[in-house]
């Protein structure tokens, strides 16, 4: 499973976040820690702050941190807040009609691994993601 391209900026700057407890970080910050495009992050923190996720300061010494604790805040959260939930279904072998009373092959395979992933974004929170140890060489480029 691949997240959108927003949905993995907004899952690392919100781990960043986390890992900065109670600190506020400027877009400069995450710009530069993070290597992603300075006015996406812009743009995310805005979206991400509507969505009560982040919580802005404004003046000089501005910048972001979180709305909630990272605890408190599940992969679902970041996800739903970026993409929303699409709950339709496209067939995966691409077949035009796929449903419950007439499925493909793998129909009810391929819906019963999509609810164990969504059921692990939910219980997966932040903070997990945060202060996580990863072997070397393991990050993303």
């Amino acid at each position: 499973m691949n997240f959108s391209k927003t949905t993995a900026y907004s899952i690392r700057i919100l781990t960043l976040l986390a890992q900065n407890k109670g600190k506020v970080v400027s877009v400069k910050t995450l710009h530069q820690q993070l290597e992603l495009p300075f006015k996406y992050i812009t743009k995310l923190m805005t979206a991400l702050s509507k969505k009560g996720l982040v919580k802005a300061i404004r003046g000089r010494e501005g910048g972001f941190l979180l709305a909630r604790e990272a605890n408190d805040i599940s992969i679902f959260n970041i996800v739903e807040a970026v993409e929303g939930t699409n709950e339709k279904q496209t067939c995966s072998l691409l077949f035009n009609e796929c449903s419950d009373d007439k499925p493909c092959s793998i129909h009810f395979f391929i819906h019963d691994l999509k609810k164990q992933f969504r059921q692990r974004l939910v219980e997966t929170k932040l903070d997990e993601l945060a202060f996580q140890e990863f072997p070397e060489n393991s990050t993303p480029e």
